[in-house]
């Protein structure tokens, strides 16, 4: 550091003759006049600060140039007792006015309370100081005569009247930008009113959307409903025999009636995902019975032995406990797509586990809890990179000839984003062209909200035995009757004794055996407790839950009620019940359903939800209020779309559920066989149709 001016000031510091040493100081060394002064006036204020008054001590200032630095700087050293007063004193208030004056210097210690220095680099193009530069600077600050003194002070004045001159115009300009800005809040105030009143507006006009969208889910999803089951019905051959152009045009129909009743739920689903309308119902459930409900949907789209649809092995992986319904629906519509642009070759699907903390994909982040990922992977056409950007954006499609033939609305995929972040996970693909498409689905195995919101309760379910060799088979067909009426109640093999079949007293057994004819069969057929399925001999258990529902629920129910005031729908059920039950009693008329319902004449019902003259749910109550049908089995088969507290209110009035787009002969039977279970599940009805004994 090279010193370029020091002094010591005593009680009465010249503080003219250090203003004009500075000043000449920080011309020299290029800084601008405006620095100039905020510099001088600085180093003028810390010298006043640095004055104990009270003891009348003086102090030392120092100017210099560190010359070993890069940029080089200028540094300013002051020292005296008054830097180190406490707040609220003249000399602290002097020290705070050079702080703010020199507020670009960099203070270079702290830690001596009675000395400041700064320091700050010389201007870019000031040349570099060297010993003769700072011989010729300290030859400039001689000591000035006394009538210098003058002139030191009239330029202070002229500094003083130009800094009072700036200090108006600077006024001057606050004042109009002022005006602009009190202009420019009156618009933005205006602004945002005209915004409050479209936000208002648009409120409005989405709730309209809304309400328009809830009323003609029904108007539209009920008569195309209505036509897919009446053409499923005559495809079956219901009512006779069809020539092949008539099997032609029938399967035109239903294929557009589908296509069309497709569109309106993906429009309708998006409309409610946009207006946050979507609830989440939450359930548990195994992969075992959500992939055997998705092959039942899409192996009859196949049409074709060129394409196979295999699903890999679940059985092992634990229970989902998220919206059953939103996953199979993406799911449903990946296998959909892979249908469509698949000729030959097949389709998979898989499922794992991946765990926290780790990546389901390479290039993709880590999952913060544990997740199940879903693959659905073809052989098909695939997709080009330049289309793979967009592929789940709205009414996105790929370009190919396949179009011409296999339409879609391009909603589908879209629909798939927004229904998985639903579900707290996402969904990307990876594609090659002519080698096919991988689609995939992360969904955490357990939802944010984890409340059991649908499902058969456990506790009050028809006990149900599960037999097996080993923990690890019997944790299988706990998961595959996970979601069902009965109260399974577990055993491993070698340990059911009389007694314990005794306490659980079991509608029937499953069991599950290797070889032979294991104890536990004998056991089970000495103490008269029926087999419902099994020995599985280590088969896979998808389908064993249907099954075991037909074996449970002997026979079938003498008469039927069907309460719907669609006449198409009436006739679909009708027909769809042949062979299900011995007698159809079909209304429109509420109020004639209850008259038939409490003279004891129907064994179970089968109710719409939606019904002009009564609700279906005030149907539901007071059929539950009466004597005769408070235990009756009942079927809710409705196209409205249920909210999670409908769904809880029918859970708890023990009634099963079927939408009026899956209705075909073999759900229907399904959901009366469920519902015949759940009606036995309170107190125990005989599933029989008689009235009055226990099942033993």
């Amino acid at each position: 550091m090279t010193p370029l001016f020091r002094a010591s000031f005593g009680p009465e510091p010249d503080l003219i003759e250090i203003r004009r040493v500075t000043r000449t100081v920080t011309r020299v060394l290029g800084y601008d006049y405006r620095d100039q002064i905020r510099i001088a006036t600085g180093v003028s204020e810390l010298v006043r600060a640095a004055l104990d008054t009270d003891r009348r001590d003086g102090g030392s200032v120092e100017l210099a140039v560190i010359d070993d630095t890069e940029p080089q700087l200028f540094a300013v050293s002051v020292s005296g007792a008054g830097l180190a007063a406490a707040p609220g004193s003249s000399a602290y208030a002097s020290a705070a006015a050079a702080e703010r004056l020199l507020d670009r210097f960099a203070r270079a210690s702290a830690d001596e309370p009675t000395t400041w220095r700064a320091c700050r680099a010389l201007p870019a193009d000031t040349p570099r100081i060297t010993p003769s530069r700072v011989a010729v600077i300290r030859a400039q600050l001689a000591p000035a005569p006394r009538d210098r003194d003058r002139e030191e002070l009239e330029r202070q004045t002229r500094d003083l009247s130009a800094a009072l001159l700036e200090l108006d115009a600077k006024q001057q300009e606050l004042v109009r930008l002022n005006t602009e800005l009190a202009d420019t809040n009156r618009g933005v105030m205006a602004l945002y009113a005209e915004l409050d009143e479209r936000a208002n507006h648009l409120r409005r006009a989405n709730e309209l959307k809304s309400r328009f969208f809830s009323y003609i889910s029904h108007e539209f999803r009920t008569p195309l409903s209505s036509i897919v089951a009446l053409s499923r019905l005559l495809l079956g051959r219901t009512d006779g025999e069809l020539n092949d152009e008539q099997d032609r045009q029938v399967r035109l129909i239903r294929d557009s009636a589908s296509e069309l009743l497709d569109l309106v739920g993906n429009l309708l689903d998006l409309a409610k995902a946009d207006a946050g309308k979507v609830d989440v119902t939450v359930t548990r459930f195994s992969l075992v019975a959500l992939f055997g409900a998705l092959r039942g949907m899409i192996r009859p789209l196949l049409g074709t032995s060129s394409v196979r649809l295999e699903f890999a092995p679940v059985e092992r992986l634990p229970p989902l406990i998220t919206d059953e319904g939103k996953l199979a629906q993406i799911l449903r519509n990946f296998l959909s797509n892979a249908v469509k642009f698949t000729e030959r070759g097949e389709i998979t699907v898989t499922a794992a586990v991946v765990p926290a903390g780790t990546a389901p994909a390479p290039g993709r982040d880590l999952v913060a809890e544990e997740s199940v990922l879903f693959c659905v992977s073809d052989t098909g056409i695939g997709i080009r990179p330049e289309d793979q950007g967009t592929i789940f954006d709205e009414f996105s499609q790929v370009r190919h000839g396949l179009q011409r033939r296999v339409r879609g609305t391009g909603l589908g995929l879209s629909l798939c984003r927004k229904l998985a972040a639903l579900l707290g996970g996402d969904v990307w693909m990876t594609s090659a062209v002519g080698r096919g498409s991988q689609f995939y689905c992360l969904v955490p195995r357990v939802h944010r909200r984890a409340e059991e919101e649908g499902g058969w309760s456990a506790v009050h379910g028809v006990p149900l035995l599960l037999v097996a060799g080993d923990t690890e088979r019997l944790a299988l067909l706990e998961n595959a009757f996970a979601d069902t009426p009965f109260h399974v109640v577990p055993v491993v093999s070698g340990e059911l004794t009389e007694e314990r079949v005794g306490a659980i007293a079991p509608v029937g057994a499953v069991v599950d055996a290797h070889e032979g004819c294991s104890p536990d069969e004998l056991l089970l057929r000495r103490l008269q407790v029926p087999i419902l399925a099994g020995p599985l001999r280590g088969e896979p258990v998808d389908a064993l839950v249907p099954a075991t529902y037909r074996a449970a629920a002997p026979g079938r129910p003498g008469c039927v009620l069907v309460v719907d005031d669609d006449r198409r729908f009436l006739t679909v059920i009708e027909r769809s019940l042949h062979g299900l039950c011995d007698e159809v009693v079909a209304t429109e008329d509420p109020h004639e359903a209850l008259a038939v319902a409490g003279d004891g004449r129907a064994d179970c019902a089968i109710l719409d939800l939606l019904m002009p003259s009564v609700d279906g749910f005030e149907l539901l109550a007071r059929l539950r209020a009466g004597s005769q049908t408070a235990k009756m089995p009942i079927v809710i088969c409705s196209s409205k779309a249920l909210t999670p507290e409908e769904r809880t209110l029918l859970h708890r009035q023990h009634t099963s559920f079927i939408a009026k787009d899956e209705l075909v002969p073999e759900r229907l039977e399904i959901a009366l066989l469920e519902a015949r279970l759940s009606a036995a599940a309170l107190e125990r009805v005989p599933l029989d149709g008689s009235r009055g004994a226990e099942v033993r």
